[in-house]
């Protein structure tokens, strides 16, 4: 028993529950009581632990903040406000990537260029078949996509020309303005 009063003053309670039981056959109360215990205090520390560093976590950390609610259920599974947090958030995340999913759509995975943006500039050219496409940028607003696009063409004088275009976009794709337009 000395061996577990020095382990409860460290505060080395998994180790004290790796000892009782180890020894959980020979049904000695005290060594028991002693488990018991370190699983309380362990318990409590845990979720001390948790809970402080759910403190310093950005609540935009979505991914990480649903883990900590997660490991805080483990030690709590009927704790309705821990429930309900990570509910929230596994919610927040299942919208995160609908939304993620609805935006990648819209660009081509090999070259990245934006569908939408793509017909709507070849519709504008004289030549629509010297398109080239060079890169393709976006920002993620709160409601819509700015995609910068810049291309290579030929204008109305059979030259070629590089151009950038800006557009306002919808999350859905639907191209609701050309924001700047841009020919070097």
């Amino acid at each position: 028993m000395k061996k577990i009063k020095d382990k409860f003053a460290k505060k080395e309670y998994q180790s004290i529950i790796g000892l009782s039981n180890n020894y959980a056959s020979i049904h000695d109360k005290e060594l028991i009581e002693a488990g018991e215990l370190a699983k309380k205090r362990y318990k409590e520390f845990q979720t001390k632990k948790l809970l402080a560093y759910l403190k310093s976590t950005s609540p935009k950390n979505k991914r990480e903040s649903q883990k900590i609610y997660t490991l805080l259920l483990q030690f709590h599974p009927k704790n309705r406000v821990y429930q309900k947090k990570l509910a929230f958030y596994n919610d927040e995340i299942k919208e995160e990537r609908r939304r993620e999913k609805e935006i990648n759509e819209q660009f081509n995975p090999w070259d990245d260029s934006h569908y939408n943006l793509e017909q709507s500039i070849k519709k504008t050219m004289t030549h629509p078949e010297s398109y080239q496409h060079i890169y393709t940028r976006y920002s993620e607003k709160k409601d819509h996509l700015l995609v910068t696009t810049t291309y290579h063409g030929k204008n109305r004088l059979n030259k070629p020309i590089k151009s950038t275009i800006t557009a306002k976009i919808t999350l859905y794709g639907k191209i609701e303005k050309i924001v700047s337009q841009s020919y070097d």
